[in-house]
């Protein structure tokens, strides 16, 4: 499987970017994971399916996408 992965620590701007979420989940961890895959265009890996109202991309297992 060649996931490409990286450490991605949490910037100013990551943090901004979980004040213009919608309220689809309350968990600040996850809310702040989730700012950094739109900021940063990247895939966020989750099995948290609450995540997939967010128009983000996410992949939980399976095919990579």
């Amino acid at each position: 499987m060649g996931l490409d992965l990286a450490h991605l620590p949490v910037s100013a701007e990551h943090a901004h970017g979980v004040q213009d979420l919608p309220w689809h989940h309350r968990l600040s961890f996850h809310r702040i994971l989730l700012a950094q895959s739109l900021v940063e265009g990247c895939t966020l890996v989750t099995a948290d399916r609450t995540l997939d109202a967010y128009d983000a991309p996410t992949w939980w297992g399976g095919p990579l996408p």
